[in-house]
């Protein structure tokens, strides 16, 4: 990584924990360089303005769960270890970064047309990732002959996002602390 781009992730970070501290609109540039350890008018060598800083950090952190999110799928060996893989990595993800999710929802409204595409496609590339995922598990017999792959995902996901959204936002529940394997008890043989 070079120098410039050292100093634009530092000015991310810094900004991820200003927002989260202040929200979005109680955030000053100041206060971003400040926890940088930068002047001011260097934040705005990065970004144009602190809007646009908002949504390039919303943008990695999209980025960086999707990456990671890949990563934990292709790390199992089988069905059962890559749906656990993702169930444990997403709550842990949703722990880890619940203020700045909730601040993200709260300022949606700041997206442009342009960030409001590019987080659909990015929901779709996460969607994808996990349909190849069914489909592999069809192919290698793990799952039955003639799941419906959307559907299969959206279960997957559906599952994991409100159980541990209910469990990590309103129960604060810790997510090591969580029953990873009920889950995928529950996703892969079903309610019967």
């Amino acid at each position: 990584m070079s120098g410039k781009e050292e100093k634009r992730a530092e000015i991310l970070k810094a900004a991820a924990r200003v927002f989260v501290e202040y929200g979005f609109d109680g955030a000053k540039i100041e206060d971003i360089a400040k926890a940088a350890g930068i002047g001011k008018g260097t934040v705005y060598e990065y970004f144009e303005s602190k809007t646009d800083l908002f949504r390039e950090m919303l943008r990695n952190s999209v980025e960086e769960y999707r990456q990671a999110l890949a990563e934990k799928i292709a790390q199992g060996r089988d069905i059962r270890e890559k749906i656990l893989n993702c169930s444990q990595y997403s709550t842990r993800f949703l722990s880890e970064n619940l203020d700045m999710l909730e601040m993200a929802w709260q300022a949606s409204t700041l997206m442009s047309k342009e960030t409001r595409t590019w987080l659909i496609e990015e929901k779709l590339s996460i969607f994808r990732l996990l349909e190849d995922m069914v489909k592999d598990g069809v192919a290698r017999a793990e799952l039955r002959q003639g799941l419906e792959p959307e559907l299969a995902v959206f279960s997957i996901l559906g599952t994991i996002h409100q159980y541990y959204g209910k469990k990590v936002f309103l129960d604060e529940a810790a997510p090591e602390k969580l029953d990873h394997e009920a889950v995928v008890d529950v996703i892969l043989n079903g309610l019967k």
